[in-house]
């Protein structure tokens, strides 16, 4: 399997791809990564094989003993869940984390790896608490407000595993303090390789057709509005 690029490479790649089409000007690498980002994010909604993410280790970022505590939100999440009467929810905000039709790139499990949590909403955990058979070893959480939410549970810390869209986010919250964890440049960009290629282009081509709407301005040192000669021929 191939080394992934860090994603100071693949901008380096989306600016080469854009001088060969005389892009003027030069375009800072936060606002290179903003749209790589932007692509990378609708790709990934649209991957159908959640398989091949699963198995692009490089992207994945395993947040250990990730702290939990008691939430004072009513309801568990304002939604009225029926016989819902604690929750869980985490201390730390979680970085943005992509996303596909089936929710988030996350799993949760115990500290131990002995027990797995399903991914749901609020608004479908009222319905499975509504249900008439429930399966009692059954555990869930939910994504609020950027934080853990986990129900019916006096859990106190958990694992996580996610792909952060900034990798060098999801190794903040893990822990990681040394200057090569957290720079954003130097990490994997969290994209897998067979949709690298796509991502790139379609950046590039979105910011060359950017450039192709703004109006050319032929005489400069007038009224930037005007674009036409006030000189009649």
């Amino acid at each position: 399997m191939s080394v992934l690029p860090t994603v100071r490479q693949v901008i380096s790649d989306v600016r080469q791809d854009l001088n060969r089409v005389t892009l003027d000007g030069y375009l800072t690498a936060k606002y290179l990564h903003s749209k790589l980002l932007d692509k990378a994010k609708l790709f990934m909604k649209r991957e159908a094989d959640d398989r091949k993410l699963q198995l692009a280790q490089d992207i994945w970022v395993t947040i250990n003993d990730f702290e939990m505590e008691d939430s004072s939100l009513v309801g568990c999440a304002d939604i009225a869940v029926p016989h819902c009467t604690r929750i869980m929810i985490s201390k730390k905000a979680l970085p943005e984390i992509y996303t596909t039709r089936y929710g988030f790139l996350m799993n949760v499990q115990s500290m131990d790896y002995s027990r797995p949590y399903i991914q749901t909403t609020p608004r479908e955990y009222a319905k499975i608490k509504q249900r008439r058979f429930q399966n009692p070893n059954l555990r869930y959480f939910w994504i609020y407000n950027n934080k853990l939410v986990i129900p019916e549970s006096m859990v106190e810390s958990v694992t996580v595993r996610a792909i952060f869209c900034d990798k060098a986010e999801g190794l903040k919250v893990e822990g990681c303090n040394q200057a090569a964890c957290i720079r954003t440049l130097d990490q994997t960009f969290t994209v897998p390789e067979h949709m690298l290629d796509d991502v790139k282009n379609a950046t590039v081509l979105a910011i060359a057709g950017i450039r192709d709407k703004i109006p050319q301005d032929t005489y400069p040192g007038l009224n930037e509005l005007v674009k036409t000669s006030p000189v009649k021929k």
